[in-house]
């Protein structure tokens, strides 16, 4: 398996050397707006002795970690060579997304009726597009 290294190249001014602003924001807005929405709540939530302790730094260590791991993944083609196996088990992307699909409004249904609603939100199929036997 080879890793690829992806850069994003910003536009430049070669004359003076410096990064157009406009490029900037478009390649980095995500940050930017959590940036400009946490200057925000600022306002609101006034700023004291308390503001460190709303930190949860268990919970932030836990998605860092997290996202450290599932990045790791992607740098090694594991998230891509996962799609073209299950596709490949599967025949087509179509059928991966029904069975998905289907999947997850039984996983639904199943919850409905463990906690006593006896309504069925859909049928019951199997993968194959056969009707399962409840």
């Amino acid at each position: 398996m080879s890793t690829k290294v992806i850069s994003r190249k910003i536009p430049h001014n070669h004359s003076t050397g410096s990064v157009h602003i406009g490029s900037f924001v478009k390649g980095h807005l995500m940050p930017i707006v959590a940036v400009l929405a946490a200057a925000v709540t600022c306002f609101f939530v006034p700023f004291d002795e308390q503001y460190l302790g709303y930190f949860d730094l268990k919970t932030l260590a836990t998605l860092f970690c997290t996202l450290a791991v599932v990045a790791a993944y992607k740098n090694i083609g594991f998230f891509s060579w996962l799609a073209k196996k299950i596709v490949l088990a599967f025949g087509t992307l179509r059928r991966v997304v029904f069975c998905v699909g289907v999947g997850n409004l039984r996983r639904f249904d199943d919850s409905r009726q463990r906690h006593g609603s006896h309504h069925l939100f859909a049928p019951r199929f199997r993968c194959n597009g056969q009707l399962q036997q409840a």
